[in-house]
């Protein structure tokens, strides 16, 4: 787990220095618990990002529908304010949905959500952080759903997740 964080937090930092300099934007929505959050609204601020940053909720229970029904309104929201905005979507989760949004399961309500994203174009990279023996695939689900790109964290690093990002 703590691996697994590092990684993400080197990717996001990657990625809001590369936007820094293109004069990209970034935002980070983190779910646990039973909700998500907007742990950083769109900037380009580095330090603002670091300090937001320094402690990204982990483990515990997983609203993956929450986090992606969040990601979907926030990114709606942000097209209509800046028509300009070419969103995208990264995903980092083990796909271990376990709290629903609307009282039915948990991993259908996730990829209902995704599929909503994929139908409005957004495009999305889900980053599988699923370990173990015991793998579920929810991730790759996530991906076809989101008709977006599918790669495993244990095989990359914070560098080739913001390169990859960047492309």
């Amino acid at each position: 787990m703590e691996r697994r964080i590092k990684v993400v937090k080197g990717a996001i930092f990657s990625l809001l220095e590369d936007a820094y300099q293109k004069r990209d934007k970034v935002a980070v929505i983190a779910f646990r618990g039973n909700s998500a959050e907007i742990v950083l609204g769109i900037t380009r601020s580095v330090e603002r990002a670091r300090k937001k940053l320094q402690v990204l909720p982990t483990g515990g229970k997983t609203p993956l529908a929450h986090g992606l029904a969040l990601g979907y309104e926030f990114l709606q929201a942000a097209r209509a304010q800046d028509a300009d905005l070419a969103p995208l979507l990264v995903l980092v989760s083990d796909g271990r949905a376990n709290v629903s949004l609307h009282g039915t399961d948990p991993a259908e309500e996730a990829l209902a959500i995704a599929e909503r994203i994929g139908l409005a174009g957004i495009p999305a990279w889900v980053i599988d952080s699923e370990q173990g023996f015991i793998r579920l695939g929810l991730p790759v689900e996530l991906a076809k759903a989101l008709g977006g790109r599918y790669s495993r964290l244990d095989e990359l690093g914070s560098r080739e997740i913001a390169a990859a990002v960047r492309q």
